[in-house]
């Protein structure tokens, strides 16, 4: 039986042809995930380095200035120092994301190469940020919630066995600590593919949004192809 439409074209498709559609490009996959990967870490030193500067600036700062004035007053300006650092933190690793998370749909439904998707996940990333946080806080919250009904029966067996539960502490029972990470890993695997449809989704709509993505597709299906060797009203074919 087929297990969805792709992407409102009226073609039906199945598991076993996306499965096939990705082993046919999972080179181009571990590549794009490896330059993925050296380009988060490159990211994540410059605003490492950033935030070092601004730190010891901060310090500066403090030791000129704020020193002479109240605890208090002190305390405060360290408060809104720190969160415009975390905010701005947090608006780069979404952005950088938003700019990335293209990146799978366009080398599967586009066929493109490597560096081709990354540039196009680019420009097609230009977008608001508030749509991959929304969906990485869902990603969060319900990998948390179902890993907590998970291991809500297990936690409350070891609390009457006498064990300390903290879900922060690596100390315990070794059948508490295997379970712990089992059911850690299983919550994972039920959300992460929940959480891929919601990237494809947030790939089609993006497309819809800049390309017109939905006007393309219904094109297709009501217009027929032009026939080129059609006879034109004048004599002669169709250039």
């Amino acid at each position: 039986a087929p297990d969805g439409d792709d992407a409102g074209s009226g073609h039906l498709f199945r598991v076993g042809e996306v499965y096939r559609a990705v082993r046919g490009r999972l080179g181009d996959l571990l590549g794009a995930i490896l330059l993925l990967v050296l380009l988060g870490a490159f990211a994540a030193t410059i605003l490492y380095l950033v935030l070092a500067v601004l730190a010891v600036g901060y310090v500066a700062i403090h030791i000129t200035f704020l020193k002479v004035l109240p605890l208090s007053i002190q305390i405060i300006c360290g408060s809104l120092v720190g969160l415009l650092l975390f905010g701005g933190l947090l608006w780069c690793g979404l952005l950088l994301s938003r700019r990335l998370v293209c990146v799978p749909q366009i080398l599967l439904v586009e066929e493109r190469g490597v560096f081709a998707a990354i540039g196009r996940s680019f420009a097609l990333g230009g977008g608001s940020v508030t749509q991959i946080g929304a969906l990485l806080l869902f990603w969060f919250f319900t990998d948390w919630s179902i890993w907590f009904l998970l291991i809500l029966p297990v936690a409350w067996y070891g609390y009457l066995e006498g064990i300390e539960i903290n879900p922060f502490s690596a100390e315990g029972p070794l059948w508490y600590l295997i379970t712990q990470q089992t059911l850690s890993q299983l919550s994972q695997i039920v959300v992460a593919p929940v959480a891929l449809v919601g990237f494809a989704l947030l790939y089609q709509d993006t497309r819809i949004r800049m390309e017109g993505f939905d006007v393309e597709l219904l094109a297709q299906r009501i217009l027929s192809p032009p026939n080129r060797d059609a006879a034109c009203p004048l004599g002669g074919r169709e250039p």
